[in-house]
């Protein structure tokens, strides 16, 4: 699951994504979350990244701290890009925002998800590159949005960028059928002294 903030995103995110995991959690006992955001890329920071990270990581650890404590949550906001990029691939299924958050999962390990944007994107997602942009892509699914904010600045023309309310359960609904297919083909997820571990760097035994 990814989160974002400032521009462009889902208002009321963290309520919402608190009742999506627990209800996930309700079907899916064993349920691991791997929490997305803003990834760092390599060198210094600047203030923007510094901010984004902060502020990110500070509704991110609410989450957490709401959830309860079988629900296990690898919190990737603030991680380098390419520790991001091996996360990925340790994903079933993703819920993500529209753009680069759900690039990482979408494009490069090519899982399955729910997409989440405005409706004012309804009219060309058809011709989105998160269609197209990978050779034998698992196409997203889309859920839109009321568009609830112009986040627009002076001379910005990009289309998306507005933010929305959205209806948790709406998610979960468009989640439910991809999720139970993901789960039913779901590989080995390897677990170490209690942490989620990338299956690459796992010690090998029987997976638990």
């Amino acid at each position: 699951m990814t989160l974002r903030l400032d521009a462009r995103t889902w208002l009321g995110q963290k309520n919402g994504l608190i009742n999506l995991i627990r209800a996930l959690a309700q079907d899916y006992p064993s349920l691991a979350v791997i929490l997305d955001g803003y990834s760092v890329p390599e060198g210094p920071l600047g203030r923007t990244a510094t901010r984004h990270v902060a502020s990110e990581a500070a509704v991110a650890e609410e989450i957490v701290g709401e959830l309860e404590p079988q629900v296990r949550v690898k919190n990737l906001i603030g991680a380098r890009l390419l520790e991001a990029i091996v996360w990925s691939e340790q994903a079933d299924f993703y819920i993500a925002h529209h753009g680069t958050l759900q690039h990482k999962i979408g494009w490069l390990a090519n899982r399955p998800g729910v997409v989440h944007a405005g409706k004012n994107l309804d009219f060309r997602i058809a011709r989105h590159p998160a269609f197209t942009a990978r050779e034998g892509a698992v196409p997203p699914v889309y859920v839109f949005g009321t568009v609830a904010r112009d986040d627009r600045r002076r001379g910005d023309a990009r289309p998306d960028m507005f933010s929305y309310e959205l209806d948790w359960r709406e998610l979960l609904a468009a989640a439910a059928p991809g999720l139970r297919a993901a789960v039913a083909a779901r590989r080995a997820v390897h677990f170490t002294d209690g942490e989620l571990q990338p299956a690459a760097s796992a010690s090998k035994g029987s997976p638990t």
